[in-house]
């Protein structure tokens, strides 16, 4: 039986979200998909949002009749306060990581020989 309600599937076009709206679809009478664009570097999953849509749409007639609008929502603060990799190249800090740890290191060994 198919509910009355309807859902919005937070959808980031990845194989997991993927499978949460086919799911949403076969339960609710209109399902909206929403997605966040925060400034990601791999942007492959954003991407495929609108392929991922059209083609469960396609699988089965009644769930392209139950799919709603789509819906993105910019969040460029989300990119510019966070330090992630998901946001911007990290690497330079794993450099100075290994730098201080191979400082601390020779330090250590200039210690201990004395």
């Amino acid at each position: 039986m198919v509910s009355e309600d309807g859902a919005l599937v937070l959808l980031s076009g990845g194989q997991d979200s993927a499978t949460c709206l086919a799911w949403a679809l076969d339960q609710y009478s209109v399902v909206e998909t929403v997605g966040y664009d925060y400034g990601q570097r791999h942007r492959v999953e954003l991407d495929c949002r609108a392929m991922i849509r059209r083609r469960l749409a396609s699988l089965q007639p009644a769930w392209a009749k139950r799919l709603g609008d789509d819906h993105t929502i910019n969040l460029p603060a989300l990119g510019e306060i966070s330090d992630t990799a998901l946001t911007r190249d990290v690497y330079p800090v794993h450099a100075r990581i290994r730098k201080s740890l191979g400082e601390m290191t020779r330090k250590l060994s200039d210690t201990a020989s004395q």
